[in-house]
């Protein structure tokens, strides 16, 4: 009779994992400094939602990854153990599961388990890793390209959105004033801005739509301003 052995399981599994497992398996993995990556993902922090202890407990494993491992054949895999993490995060060791979690779930690292589960790494003469099992930032590597990006493209649209601020800040100014200079229309003018303020538009079309009432109270009001007669 064939006997069947269980075997525990460390984690739920989620398609994240798996998806930055399959991303650690890759063979063609591109080449990137420590240096590099580690200023990569802190300015990638906000687009993958990783905040709080989650960025410190990334910042740790940046830290304790070598640098050679970044580069060629090598893996960037960190043992240290949640009991260390917690005391050098002064947080639980369930939290920093969670934070671990985090930061395979979006795809910048992966799980790396030996059957124990116990996290350690053996290296040759050479200092290349022989046998490592921890959290490997492999999937980093692997996406550089694509998270540098990303980064790009959020900078692009915050610098949008902070000019679109600035915009309705000083339209909303120059509205005000023209309200003052004008008394017998400020009351619907007044509304209107409240209007766009509570209008549910994403920042950007507010300050398109504030800009648009401006120039047509500006048009409006100075309309009959310079009709003179400048004929000789």
């Amino acid at each position: 009779m064939t006997q069947i052995t269980a075997v525990a399981s460390f984690r739920r599994v989620t398609p994240g994992i798996v998806a930055s497992a399959r991303l650690a398996m890759a063979n063609d993995v591109p080449d990137v400094t420590k240096s590099e990556i580690a200023l990569l993902l802190k300015r990638a922090a906000p687009v993958l939602g990783i905040d709080g202890t989650a960025y410190h407990v990334m910042d740790i494993l940046l830290g304790l990854s070598r640098a050679e491992d970044w580069k060629g054949a090598g893996r960037p895999i960190v043992a240290i153990s949640n009991a260390k993490l917690a005391e050098y995060t002064m947080r639980s060791e369930r939290t920093v599961m969670r934070c671990i979690r985090r930061l395979v779930e979006v795809g910048i690292a992966a799980y790396r388990d030996s059957a124990t589960g116990r996290r350690f790494v053996y290296r040759d003469k050479q200092g290349d890793i022989s046998v490592g099992y921890g959290i490997d930032f492999t999937p980093s590597r692997v996406r550089a390209a694509e998270i540098r990006v990303a980064v790009e493209q959020y900078q692009v649209k915050l610098n949008r959105e902070l000019a679109a601020k600035r915009d309705i800040s000083r339209l909303t100014r120059a509205v005000e004033d023209l309200s003052n200079a004008f008394p017998e229309n400020s009351a619907t003018w007044r509304e209107q801005v409240v209007e766009l303020q509570n209008s549910g538009l994403d920042i950007e079309r507010r300050a398109e739509a504030l800009s648009a009432l401006h120039a047509e109270i500006v048009v409006s009001t100075t309309i009959d301003r310079f009709e003179h007669n400048l004929s000789c």
